[in-house]
Formats: C-alpha cells, structure tokens, sequence
C-alpha cells in the first residue's frame, strides 16, 4: 500500500497540480470510497479515488475525483476535476467545473467555466460564464451567465443563456426566444463559409494516410501517445488492483502460478473468443435478447481489455523475482509490467502478437476464476441440502 500510494502522490502532484490548481494549499489524498459529511470542512485540496466518492461538506480548495460513482452536494471553493461513470453535482462551485463521464448530472450555482464530456447531459444549473459541452444526448435547463457551445447528436436546450449559442448536431429543438445573442447551428456555418468561398462539406478534403504516415514516423507523437497511455492505464489498474485484493492472488496463479496454468488460459481466453460471438449475433437480432448481448459484449470487452492489468501484474512479479526481488508487492508489480507493455509496443510486429497474447490470457483466467467460484459454491450448496435433509429426518 505504502507503494502504491508514493507512486500516486509522485505521479498526480506533477501532473495535476501544476496544470489545474491555482493555490498552494496542502492536500489530502483519499484512496478508497470517501464521503465527506455536511458538517465537515476540509482546508485542503482533496484528491479521491474510489469506487464511490460523496461530497456533502465543504473543501476549501480544489477537488480532483477518479470514481466510479461521484456525488457533490456541498460547497468547493476551487476548481473541481471529475472522471467517472456517474457524476452528480447539485452544489456550489466557485471555481472551473470540468467532467469527464458516462453520465452527468448537474444542478447547483457553478461560478465559473464549466468543461464537460459524456455520453448523457442532464443540465439544470445556474453557470456563471461559459459552458462547452460534448455528449451524445443533452438535455439543457437552468441559466447561462455566458456562451453555450453543444456538440451532440441529439439536443434540447432550454437554457436561458446570455450570449451566443453555437449548437452543433444531427437532431435539436431550441427555445430560441431563450438566447440573448447570435445562434449558430450547423447550417449557419456552412452559410457563412461559402460566404467566405468555402464549402465545409465538399471542399475541405485532407489526405488521411498522410497525416497518419507522418505521425506514425514523429518520434514525439510517438512518445507523447506512449505517455498517455501509461499513465491513463497506469491509473485505472492501480485502481482496480485496490478494489481487488483476494482476485489479485487468485488471477496470478491462473496466468503465472505455472506455465501449464498460462497455457490453460490462453486456450480458454482463445476458445471462448472464437465461440462467443456467434451466440452474441442471435441474441442481437432477438428483441428480448438484444439487452442480455450488450452485456455479455460488455464482460467480453472489459475481460480483454482491462483484465490485462492482472496479466502485467503477474509479469512484473515475474521479472521482479528474475532481480531477486520477491514478496506479495502489487502495485510494483503492475507498474513493471506496464513498462514492459509500453516498450514492447514500440516493437512494430512483436507487439500485435503480444498484445493478442495477454488479452487471450485475461479473458481466459478471468472465465476460469470464475467457473471456479461457481463451482466452490455449488459444493457449497450440496452441503446445505445435505444437512437440510437430515434436519427434516430428525
């Protein structure tokens, strides 16, 4: 734990701390689900990772949140940073609002700027300035003390907004009597462009596998791109691994414990690959089913995809102890291993077939794991009923 908390101070305090705040508070570093109560008041900057993050008190300060579920309902006086599933805000923020979630949700007075990316909108607040937008489907209420700027394919704006409207989309309906200045949808741009001898559909045409070319020989990009991902997978592991302890153990042995315990998963992860999609495409054509696919096609995906945080965890064991390095060290262990995937994909060839490998290997430990459970409570079962029935006899 002492690990993997030095190595989240190390690597937000530059990252975030320069970028977002503008004080020189101390922090407070919260690494599980964190609630702060009505009646408390943090001095502090907070930053919090959890599966579920509740803030119902006041912080003096900056507020940076990566969860699953996100809740503020009290007062921040900083800027806030939230990266989610669910974010809920009905509160009061006197700095920058900015979110990055599946789903948001926003009431309450934001003083200032608000900067939001998600798949549903739901907005009923009252922004002090600007509010840039960019979702699939938004729903707008509430006030605009400045400009609203909407990108998403579906949109209703009800807002009361101050200055200018640029709303750009497939679908929208616009209380225009609502918007103090200029609107401007997607056809108005277009208008002024070929104004301006322009045509935005047909004339601005870019050569694509150019671009891709020379950014594929731009060692910066390259650098740049392998950063992020680190540090973007890097996060989301170290929190998984929290949230996982006894899983961390058990996952390891079913793809390193022995190299017939990888193979094992490999040609289960395999298998299952090939076999699972067929019995998807009948469940999607099927109304009743068409819900059960998408979450069968969810599991798979997160199995393949994020189960490989488990599969660099077993590896960075693995090399840690070739350097002698032994002893039940997680989140170091992850972190090697992610170094390792990192460089490894530098390599053009080799890296497609590593990364296929450790997906096959995820998916096939995390099915295993799992028959295995439902097997120990099976065995459970039987002993139930077993002592049910000489109860009964009794």
């Amino acid at each position: 734990m002492k690990i993997y908390k030095y190595f989240l101070s190390l690597l937000l305090v530059p990252l975030l701390l320069p970028l977002f705040t503008t004080k020189t508070n101390a922090a407070e570093f919260h690494f599980k689900s964190y609630t702060l109560k009505q009646e408390e008041t943090v001095k502090d900057d907070v930053y919090a990772f959890g599966d579920a993050v509740v803030i119902d008190g006041v912080i003096d300060g900056d507020l940076i949140v990566l969860a699953s579920n996100i809740k503020i309902n009290g007062t921040v006086t900083g800027d806030i940073y939230i990266l989610g599933s669910t974010a809920t805000v009905d509160a009061n923020i006197y700095g920058n609002t900015i979110i990055l979630a599946n789903n948001t949700s926003l009431k309450g007075i934001l003083a200032q700027n608000i900067y939001m990316a998600s798949t549903y909108v739901n907005y009923d607040a009252q922004a002090g300035k600007d509010v840039l937008s960019v979702s699939g489907e938004n729903n707008f209420k509430g006030s605009i003390g400045d400009d609203l700027r909407a990108y998403s394919i579906r949109a209703t704006i009800d807002s009361t907004v101050n200055g200018d409207l640029i709303l750009l989309g497939q679908e929208y309906t616009v209380s225009e009597e609502k918007v103090s200045n200029n609107i401007y949808y997607n056809s108005t741009l277009n208008t002024i462009a070929r104004e301006q001898g322009v045509d935005l559909d047909n004339g601005l045409k870019i050569d694509t596998s150019v671009v891709q070319k020379s950014l594929e020989n731009n060692w910066s990009f390259i650098s740049l791109k392998a950063l992020v991902g680190f540090v973007g997978f890097a996060l989301v592991g170290l929190l998984l691994l929290t949230l996982t302890p006894v899983k961390n153990v058990e996952l390891q042995r079913k793809i390193t414990g022995s190299l017939d315990e990888f193979l094992k998963s490999l040609v289960v992860g395999f298998v299952a690959f090939l076999l699972l999609p067929f019995p998807l495409f009948v469940l999607m054509i099927t109304i009743v089913g068409f819900p059960v696919a998408l979450l069968v096609a969810g599991i798979l995906f997160f199995a393949m995809y994020f189960g490989r945080v488990w599969v660099e965890l077993s590896l960075g064991k693995e090399l840690l102890e070739l350097f002698g390095i032994k002893g039940y060290r997680p989140y170091r262990s992850f972190l090697v291993g992610r170094v390792l995937t990192v460089g490894i994909n530098f390599i053009p060839v080799v890296k497609s077939f590593y990364n296929t490998i450790i997906s096959f290997v995820a998916l096939g430990a995390l099915i295993r794991m799992k028959k295995e459970y439902y097997s120990i409570a099976q065995e459970e079962a039987k002993k139930y009923t077993k002592k049910s029935k000489k109860v009964e006899k009794k």
